[in-house]
This record gives C-alpha cells, structure tokens and sequence, in this order.
C-alpha cells in the first residue's frame, strides 16, 4: 500500500513537473537568433535552417546548401531558366521571383517559409506561407504595404511586426501585431500599440519571454534635430507590457548572452533579459573596451554574438559615403581577433547565422564592380585570423535581374 501510494506521489510530481515544463516553454518554434540582426544598412533577408539558408538577391529568393555548397532558386518548376532567364515575359514566371519589393523578408519556422511578395495583380505586397521548396504557397498577410519588413521577427512560433492601426476614434495609431503561425486560422492579436503621434518604430527584439520594441520620435531645436527613444518590454507569458525607458537617449542595440545592450551619448549600458522593472546599468564588456578605445573613429556595433561583435569603423574625419570601411571581429575582452578589410562601402550589414554546429558570418558586397555578391565565413577561422571567404553567388550568373526594372 505504501509502494503504490509512494509511486502515485512521484507520478503526479512527475506529470506536473513535465506540464510546467512545456508551460515554460514556447508554444513551438525556435527562438529569434538575435545575431542575425544587423543594424548598419543590412539585408533584412536571411533566414537559416539546420542544412543551409534562403536569401534575397534582385527579387529573387535562393537557398544555399551547406553541404554541398550549393545555391539554388528556390523553383519548382522544370524547365525553368530562373535567374538566368533573359526574356522578361518568362521572368515572372519563376516561381523564385518574388517582384520589386525593395525590403523583402524571409523567414523560417517549424519546417515552413515565410516570404514577402509582390502580387503582380493586386500590387500589393503579401506574406506567404510555403514549403522548403517553394510550393504549397498561401496567404498569411493579403497587404505588407509600408510594413517596414525589416523588423519582422519570427519567435517560438509567432510572427511579429510593426504596421499602423485605426482608433475607436478614427485617429492613426502605431503598433505592433502577434500572428500565430501554429494554428490554421493564424490569428492575429495587437501586443502593443501607442497613439503618439510622429513615431517611428526602430528594433522589434525577440529575447527569451520577452519581446522588446523601441520606437523613436524626432524632435527640432534650435541646434538642428535629435531623436528621443522609447523601449516597451512585452513579456509574453501573460501579454503585459512594462516601459523600460520613455523619451530618452537610450538606444536599442541588441542582446549579448542575457544582457540586452543600449547605447547613450557614445556610452554602452546594458539591463537582464529576465529582470522586472530591470535596472539599467554600465556595461562593460568588449563592446564599450573597443569603442573607448578608438575616440577618433566612428565605431558602430554592426552584430552582437554572444562571444563577440562586428563593429564598422570609419574616420571621423571622412565621408561616410566615400570611405574605405573596415569590419573588426571584436572578442568579449575588446581584443580585436581579426579585422576584414572592405575596398568599399559595401558591408551592408554583418549578420550572424547557425548552420548545423558551425556559426557563420554573411557578408553581401555592394559595391558595383564587385563580382560576388554573397560570401560567408566560418567565425572560428576568423577568430583564428584566417580570412577566407567562401563566394555564394556571383554577378555573372545573375542574367534576369537586367529587365526586371521594366516589369510591372
């Protein structure tokens, strides 16, 4: 009797044990890679699977597999010349071609691709729900026009993103909406939204149980215009939201490990990830080492890893539109562990991505008469010094992308 009543205590435990667990957890889905955020003129379109990545180049959307080092349209038509395709009739028949859209996003989650495109008919932009391949496409978003796409976030299963609301009154709103892209109906919900006018929404940062959104408001002085910066914490396990910092200078970087990193007057500060009401404090770290180290260079934290960061790096004293830029691989002590040269301005963004056990750094190359357009390194060569680069996609292979200014 004792036995049996001593195993249904430690069932019970066992079973409430496992049921706070998956409470604890995400309702499905990975959680948002903070590393892929990049905040100095970065492609918003990446998004990595355990076996390779999707990527945007000129309206169409590629797949490069890891493995076999390989970059595919992402088409599954035969006979389809995809890219290369030099008649512009046949251009938008490619099932890769996802139209003009000038910020496109894509997105995986739980085995499915989320991608923005251009309806041909309507003009509107949509979000698309697919398989790994392309197909099965439907409809999860009918209109994204001027949804900045940039600041859609996929996190444990949950799309969000910034757009613009109506009030009860009729006035013009801004928020930030939660679809659900784990049950048919994918239901909509508005995590935050605010009446203030003149506002500009500038990070949506998924971390953990929170979701962190910073908004801007410019303001005009007798010195010319400033920005004045908001943070909300959204926590997500029971939807409320918590003001961080209102209309003041801190700026929203990114996460490093659980330290949510700010910026203010050229200083780094830093709060915990699952603090309430979290105390903002000095954050020392490899971040404000190198920044401090460098007063006569503009520095910016273009990629916060865990373990390290991108920083672009230019000379006070030079154009920011005609200098030559360098990216440095910042560990946490603020050594430098290697430094990447760029002929040109042309580093859009460091964005850091997890494929199987390797951690790999994207680099698209801007400038015109680079012939790749798309290289990724290993960051443990680079934190050994060996830059090398392996090439994704080169400017000679790209053939449609000349006529498809002409398409509408």
């Amino acid at each position: 009797m004792k036995k049996r009543l001593l195993f249904t205590i430690v069932l019970c435990l066992l079973v409430s044990f496992l049921t706070a667990c998956r409470q604890n957890q995400s309702s499905g889905g990975d959680d948002f890679n903070a590393s892929s955020v990049s905040f100095l003129y970065a492609p918003c379109s990446i998004a990595a699977t355990d076996q390779g990545f999707y990527f945007f180049y000129q309206y169409f959307l590629y797949y490069y597999d890891y493995s076999k080092k390989e970059t595919i349209p992402v088409c599954f038509k035969t006979n389809c010349r995809h890219h290369r395709e030099e008649d512009p009739e046949k251009v938008t028949g490619c099932d890769a071609f996802m139209g003009m859209v000038n910020e496109p996003f894509v997105g995986f989650s739980n085995g499915r691709l989320y991608v923005t495109a251009l309806n041909l008919e309507t003009n509107k932009i949509e979000l698309l729900e697919m398989k790994e391949d392309g197909s099965d496409r439907k409809v999860i978003i009918d209109n994204c026009n001027g949804i900045d796409a940039c600041l859609m976030r996929i996190h444990r299963g949950t799309l969000y993103y910034p757009t613009s609301l109506q009030g009860l009154d009729g006035a013009s709103e801004k928020g930030v909406m939660a679809v659900s892209l784990e049950d048919k109906a994918h239901k909509e919900q508005i995590v935050f939204r605010t009446e203030k006018p003149g506002i500009s929404f500038t990070q949506i940062l998924p971390v953990g149980n929170h979701v962190y959104i910073a908004y801007e408001k410019k303001i005009s002085g007798d010195n010319g215009s400033s920005y004045l910066y908001t943070i909300i914490s959204h926590k997500i396990s029971d939807q409320k939201n918590e003001i961080i910092t209102e209309e003041d200078s801190y700026y929203l970087y990114g996460v490093q490990k659980n330290d949510i990193i700010l910026r203010k007057d050229g200083q780094y500060y830093c709060f915990k990830e699952k603090a309430t009401h979290p105390d903002i404090q000095p954050y020392t770290s490899g971040i404000s080492i190198f920044a401090n180290s460098k007063p006569d260079w503009n520095c910016h934290p273009d990629c916060i890893a865990d373990e390290f960061t991108f920083f672009s790096c230019f000379d006070k004293s030079e154009s920011v539109n005609d200098f030559v830029g360098e990216l440095y691989m910042v560990g946490s002590d603020g050594a430098v562990a290697c430094r990447i040269p760029d002929e040109s301005w042309g580093v859009r963004g460091a964005q850091v991505i997890k494929i199987g056990g390797d951690e790999l750094f994207v680099k698209y190359a801007a400038h015109p008469e680079n012939e790749t357009i798309l290289m990724i390194y290993r960051t443990e060569d680079l934190l050994q010094g060996i830059v090398q680069a392996t090439p994704i996609l080169k400017k000679e292979e790209i053939k449609a992308t000349s006529y498809i200014i002409d398409i509408r």
